[in-house]
């Protein structure tokens, strides 16, 4: 099974993605003092089994729930999503923003985010 497993830190987001599932989750706070340390190496091993996600019939699910992060953190995860939608094809990416209740930023930065990617994401209120 081929699976990117991240743990989180104070610093850094939970990373789960699942290839044969394709199922991807990002939560927590990022903000690392690398980001392109933290992120490469993510968006090489997605690039690297595009083959996997490109040939599974089933919809890539990404559920992102970052509560913090800084402007370098949301460069690449615009990276990371355009490499997704590339890979799979916008038709098939269903995308769950979710954001504390209270978090108004979060939920801009998410219909932006929705917007620059010309996608439809699911906003979850927690």
């Amino acid at each position: 099974m081929i699976k990117i497993q991240i743990k989180p830190t104070k610093q850094t987001p939970e990373i789960s993605f699942d290839f044969e599932k394709a199922e991807f989750v990002i939560k927590g706070c990022s903000r690392p003092e690398d980001v392109e340390l933290f992120y490469g190496p993510i968006i090489k091993k997605i690039d690297e089994y595009k083959k996997i996600l490109k040939s599974n019939p089933t919809h890539l699910k990404i559920d992102i729930h970052i509560v913090y992060f800084n402007s370098s953190s949301l460069k690449f995860l615009l990276e990371l999503l355009r490499l997704c939608v590339f890979i799979k094809g916008p038709d098939s990416i269903d995308i769950n923003w979710k954001y504390d209740k209270d978090d108004e930023d979060v939920m801009e930065v998410g219909h932006e985010l929705s917007e620059a990617l010309n996608l439809s994401f699911v906003f979850v209120e927690n």
